[in-house]
């Protein structure tokens, strides 16, 4: 989807990413460590997409 778009009007350049974590991941479980958790994967698989 993002490539058709992208296509069509090609002075914008969309993306889209995604992270996950889950609560019992976290030792205290505090809302905020999991969002940072997940956002950290987030980065990660975005930067492992680049290199490929």
């Amino acid at each position: 989807m993002m490539n058709r778009l992208n296509s069509k009007d090609p002075a914008i350049k969309r993306s889209a990413a995604a992270g996950y974590a889950f609560r019992h991941e976290i030792i205290d479980n505090d809302m905020n460590s999991v969002y940072l958790l997940a956002d950290k994967r987030m980065y990660e698989s975005k930067v492992s997409r680049r290199s490929s």
